[in-house]
């Protein structure tokens, strides 16, 4: 049987649709509770246009919303099990806090708690601020210092103070009136976790990854902090988060980090621990849900699967370059297949390492995610 009589090939018609997205800020959710998953997509916007959270019905778009900032991440989830239920909660990630809507309408903000200042930091600063200081040769000396510190413990307002030209960080400085003593972490991703029901509809926490290697975990009908922990023992930004199992009874959260290594955390552990590095940047990761095996594909044009003590089971080269990853449940044969895009337009389904079928997506297309 060839591919053509296993997938159906649908014409999603003629109107072109442009999208410049990531895909962590893709996800399906029942929007109306009327059975019908709905496609969201944060767009990036491109040009003149900001960036909109656009909701498709099948391949048409059906309605949009103006973001205030660049989306980080999209994720839904329910806040109750009331009956009758009440719509899903959207949460888009922003830059250092996370919006909540629901009916496409914002009711909450979150913001990450503050932390204070590093002391190299805050020394750099306190010079900075001495008026004695503010010419151009003493602000380009100190600066220097900023540059000493890891980029990871540099706070955005010295990154920002770095990225400026010597007049305006002069002018900055003149208007500085009170010297920077927290620093407000930054959003690195987003993800869901059931909170004790893998029942579809049922309440999930939010877990939020952090640019300081932090691991937060909210309740979601008051949004207040249940759980923290860091990432690793060393310090590590995380990229992708996968979560398994339920918060009142056992989970994990394994994580992809941009230093080329997996990280898992378990319930009640302060801090994660290494599972596995890579060799060159992940792309994607997958937890299959048999046995917690972990699926990574890499910039290197590579899909591994590892154990979920961290133990590499194998390894395999792609033909084309891999741009996103998802699981593909086939549930009348009881498989999980996972679905590797590539950028020639190809989809590749795997059993294990096995290929078992391809899709190809005509027309000049580029994928940015799988869902």
């Amino acid at each position: 049987m060839n591919s053509m009589a296993r997938w159906l090939d649908v014409e999603v018609g003629t109107d072109e649709i442009v999208l410049n997205t990531l895909p962590s800020d893709v996800t399906l959710v029942d929007l109306h509770n009327d059975n019908e998953i709905k496609l969201l997509v944060g767009d990036l916007g491109k040009g003149e246009e900001g960036p909109k959270l656009k909701v498709f019905k099948g391949a048409m778009q059906v309605s949009d919303m103006v973001l205030p900032d660049l989306p980080l991440g999209v994720v839904g989830f329910y806040t109750n099990e009331t009956v009758p239920r009440s719509q899903p909660v959207i949460a888009i990630a922003f830059n250092s806090c996370i919006h909540m809507y629901r009916n496409m309408k914002i009711f909450y903000k979150y913001y990450l708690p503050t932390v204070e200042f590093n002391t190299c930091e805050m020394e750099v600063w306190k010079q900075l601020m001495d008026p004695l200081n503010h010419n151009t040769e003493v602000i380009a000396a100190l600066t220097e210092s900023f540059k000493s510190i890891p980029e990871k413990v540099l706070s955005t307002q010295s990154r920002n103070f770095l990225a400026m030209s010597e007049d305006q960080q002069l002018e900055y400085l003149e208007h500085l009136t009170e010297l920077p003593s927290r620093k407000v972490p930054e959003i690195a991703c987003i993800a869901t976790l059931k909170m004790q029901s893998v029942d579809r509809y049922s309440v999930s926490c939010l877990v939020v990854g952090s640019e300081d290697g932090e691991v937060i975990v909210l309740e979601t009908q008051t949004f207040t902090q249940i759980a923290q922990a860091k990432v690793c023992t060393v310090k590590k930004t995380p990229c992708y988060m996968v979560t398994t199992g339920l918060f009142n009874v056992d989970y994990r959260i394994t994580i992809a980090t941009r230093e080329k290594s997996v990280c898992v955390l378990k319930r009640e552990w302060p801090e994660g621990r290494l599972l596995f590095s890579t060799d060159e940047h992940i792309i994607a990761m997958e937890v299959m849900t048999a046995d917690n095996s972990i699926m990574v594909i890499c910039t290197d044009h590579t899909m591994a699967c590892y154990s979920k003590k961290g133990k590499k089971q194998w390894s395999m080269n792609l033909e084309h370059r891999p741009v996103a990853m998802t699981l593909v449940p086939v549930v009348h044969l009881g498989v999980t297949l996972t679905a590797v895009a590539l950028a020639s337009g190809h989809v590749h389904l795997y059993d294990g390492k096995a290929r078992r079928d391809t899709l190809f997506v005509r027309g000049n297309k580029t994928f940015c995610s799988l869902s």
